[in-house]
């Protein structure tokens, strides 16, 4: 997409950057709610979302952003990944699977998805497992390597992660109620970090920067409902409700450097109207409590407990060629 890159530090960790803005900046969302991870807070930290599950990515830019929060002033990426089914199965049984690897970093990697139901009751599951080694390069990674510099490879490049989530919806004449439970396990290594707790006379004893690696694990539980009307101020109503554990470690050689935990409750309403005097759109609102704390050696921000509500209004109407959009939070 056109003004949409990626930042990157390593094989694991990779947040969009859209217009030159990234961080907190950009909003990264599964199936309209928060990742709910720690991935703003350093650019460092990963998002916890795997791709191959997505039915499809949304990105947002403009007036559009006010749905999802005030401050995504640079846009925002929406990952829908059907874990929850909204619609009756197509098939009894059904699915998708990718298994592959590579040698560039004797990688191996297996993701598997299912699902079954009938027109009232759909199941969905999923799994993934990657395991990637230090991935190799021609020459050396440093740009001012010394002699001890290994040649060909990437160190502390690594990448093991895994999870899944098991999902069922009932389905209705005019809506649907569903669930999900997912998880979420990472372990992965920072190319060229590593974080010096020594001092000058152990340096010339020939002690070395202990390399950093992050131990990820989240658990998340999901609500989604919708309900279709012949209201021309309500057609479509949409409410979701996720609630998350989340915690890493940065693990500094065998020792634990610094840990951060997010336990966070987020939930939206969203109701979409049918056109009035030309205009389409969407009204709602949304709301999150987030208990946030980092401990360690590199705990640079406060424990904090937020508390967040909004309101909001996004419009929008096509004018011959043009298309003008309008939105407002509070």
């Amino acid at each position: 997409e056109p003004g949409v890159q990626s930042s990157f530090f390593g094989a694991a960790v990779a947040r969009p950057v859209i217009r030159g803005q990234d961080g907190a900046r950009v909003q990264v969302l599964s199936e309209g709610l928060a990742s709910m991870d720690a991935s703003t807070v350093s650019v460092d930290h990963a998002t916890t979302i795997e791709p191959f599950l997505a039915d499809q990515i949304e990105v947002l830019r403009g007036p559009a952003t006010l749905l999802y929060g005030a401050g995504a002033v640079g846009g925002v990426v929406n990952v829908v990944d059907g874990r929850i089914a909204e619609e009756a199965a197509a098939a009894p049984l059904s699915g998708r699977a990718q298994f592959g690897g590579d040698t560039v970093a004797d990688s191996r990697f297996g993701m598997a998805r299912i699902e079954a139901g009938n027109e009232r009751f759909v199941l969905r599951a999923d799994a993934f497992h990657r395991d990637n080694e230090d991935y190799e390069i021609p020459g050396r990674a440093e740009v001012d390597a010394d002699e001890d510099e290994p040649e060909g490879i990437v160190e502390n490049s690594s990448l093991r992660n895994h999870g899944g989530a098991i999902g069922a919806s009932w389905i209705g004449e005019s809506g649907f109620v569903g669930m999900a439970v997912s998880s979420y396990r990472s372990n992965y290594g920072i190319p060229g970090h590593a974080h010096e707790h020594h001092d000058e006379s152990a340096l010339k004893e020939g002690e070395e920067e202990a390399p950093v690696r992050l131990d990820m694990d989240q658990t998340r539980i999901d609500l989604k409902a919708g309900l279709s009307t012949a209201s021309r101020a309500a057609e479509n109503i949409r409410v979701r409700l996720g609630s998350n554990r989340y915690e890493h470690v940065e693990l500094e050689g065998d020792e634990v450097g610094t840990r951060f935990a997010n336990d966070e409750l987020t939930g939206r309403i969203d109701v979409v109207h049918t056109e009035i005097a030309g205009w389409r759109g969407a009204y709602g609102l949304s709301f999150s409590e987030r208990d946030f704390e980092a401990v360690g050696a590199e705990a640079f921000v406060p424990p904090s407990d937020t508390s967040q509500l909004g309101l909001f209004l996004v419009e929008n109407r096509e004018i011959g060629a043009w298309n003008l959009e309008l939105g407002a939070r509070y």
